[in-house]
């Protein structure tokens, strides 16, 4: 079966905890949410551009 599944969790978390520490040292706090699109949408709300690469996340 294989370690997969732990790899692309691990990726997930990896790139939630990058995002909160984005916002972190943009805004000085994160919120407190797991949804991936939900960061990307408020890091877009404080001018930052999303790549057009990950916006098909927010149709899952």
């Amino acid at each position: 079966m294989g370690y997969h599944w732990l790899a692309c969790f691990e990726a997930q978390q990896a790139a939630e905890l990058y995002l909160k520490a984005l916002l972190i040292a943009l805004t000085g706090t994160h919120p407190y949410t797991r949804d991936f699109v939900e960061l990307m949408n408020i890091l877009q709300s404080l001018g930052i551009e999303v790549p057009e690469e990950l916006k098909i996340y927010e149709m899952l």
